[in-house]
Order: C-alpha cells, then structure tokens, then sequence
C-alpha cells in the first residue's frame, strides 16, 4: 500500500499528519510527500527564489526521517487557484507517484493556497486515472486513490474543525518535531508574519487539542473524502486500527 501526503507548502504535511504517515510505514506502507508549491512565499528577509530553494532541500530533508520519497508539483506560492495548468501539475504527480491513498487539505482551510490545493488534489484524484485528460506524459493511474483530509484544526471563524477519527500519535511526538525542526527557515516567517515565536510548542500544542477530542495524549484528525467515484473503504482505519478513535462530530459541508 502507497500513501501519498499533498500539501499546499513545505511543512503543511509536517504540521498535520506526519504521525499518521510514520505510523503507517512502520507496518510496511511506502510514503511519500508532495507540495504543490515550492515555499518561495514563506520569508520576509529573502527573495523567492532564495528561499524556495531553502525550503525545497528543507522538505527533502525532512521526508528523508521517513523514508519517504519528496516531490514539488511547480506551483507558486500564493498563486494556487483552481485552474487547468495546476491541475495538470498535480494529476503529473499522481501518475508520478501512484498511490493507493491521498492524504491532502481539507475544503475551507485558513489560508487560500491551502482551499485550492484542495480542490485541485481532489479532482486530481479524479482525473489521473483517465486515459484523455490532457496530462499524457505518463500512464494513466489504476483507479482513483482513497482520499483523506487531514485536519485544519480550526474553521475560519477559529472553532474547531470537524473531523470523523483520530490517530492515536502520542509517541510519534518526538518524530514529529524533528521533521518539523528541519523547516528552520520558517521559525522567522511564522515569528514575523504570524506573531508567535515557537512553532515547535504550536505543534505539539495542536496535536494535544486533536488527542484531547478522544481521550489520546497526541492526535492526528481526518475526513474521508466519500464523494461519487470515490472509494469507501477505510485502509487508514483498517491499518491503524488499534489507534484509531471515531469522533462523532458533525461533519461540515463542503465549501
């Protein structure tokens, strides 16, 4: 089984689900992690193409904790919509990479490129195992790929984002801190843009909320993307289940 994590940013992934995708290797899944964009928006002391290739050798590095396999689709920071040359990007990187289960943003998340990668890792899932959509340099996947959204942990309105189970991460804290610390470059862009100082205390400080919905010491929370064409079985929740809990909470709709 192949699980394919798509963020919108270097360090999307690191922040939400990196646990989940630890936990999964460990019982003999392959990993691997994709952004749409590079990170060349993520600095307010370096040019873009300065810092994207900072944060590109950043996100390898921290794949590399998991022995997963790190891909950029070529997208831009802040320049993420809903249009045929991303899709095309994206539907690449499926084909690319071939999962078996996508694990990606979900619909109404805090930032804009953020909303957009989902839609686009969403139709893209769709399209790529469609033998005429126009991305034909590779073989069109087998059949569209189990989809997830991981959790934006709070809606625009700052409530708590819904989500239908979570991974039991407590002792993959220390994992994910190590990913995350090799995103160095952005402990200044969240000091400077966001206001806040210590990224690794915001970490572990959102996987304590998530564990605290179902009783874990550190959780990770997910959506099943269970849409037309999609499938419905759980290999997640079948893989993890002795971690896993079901929150029943109210899902949101789409946006």
């Amino acid at each position: 089984m192949k699980v394919l994590a798509f963020g919108a940013h270097p360090d999307d992934v690191e922040f939400r689900c990196s646990g989940t995708l630890s936990l999964l290797a460990d019982r003999g899944w392959e990993v691997a992690i994709a952004t749409v964009t590079g990170g060349g928006g993520g600095s307010m002391e370096h040019p873009a193409e300065v810092i994207r290739r900072i944060r590109l050798a950043e996100a390898k590095a921290a794949a590399d904790l998991l022995g997963a396999q790190y891909v950029w689709a070529g997208g831009i920071d802040m320049d993420v919509d809903f249009r045929h040359d991303l899709r095309v990007k994206v539907v690449h990187v499926l084909r690319q990479v071939r999962p078996d289960v996508v694990i990606t943003l979900p619909p109404g998340d805090y930032h804009s490129d953020h909303t957009e990668t989902s839609a686009l890792v969403r139709a893209g899932c769709f399209f790529a195992p469609i033998p005429n959509y126009p991305e034909q340099s590779l073989e069109p996947i087998a059949r569209v790929p189990r989809l997830y959204y991981m959790s934006a942990e709070t809606d625009w309105y700052g409530r708590p984002f819904p989500v239908s189970f979570v991974v039991d991460v407590s002792d993959r804290r220390d994992l994910k801190e190590r990913m995350l610390v090799r995103h160095a470059s952005q402990r200044n862009w969240i000091r400077d843009h966001h206001g806040t100082d210590d990224y690794v205390a915001a970490l572990h400080g959102r996987a304590a909320s998530m564990g605290a919905r179902v009783g874990f010491g550190a959780g990770e929370g997910f959506i099943q993307h269970l849409g037309g064409g999609y499938p419905h079985d759980d290999p997640i929740g079948e893989a993890l289940a002795d971690r896993v809990r079901k929150t029943g909470e109210v899902l949101p709709f789409p946006t």
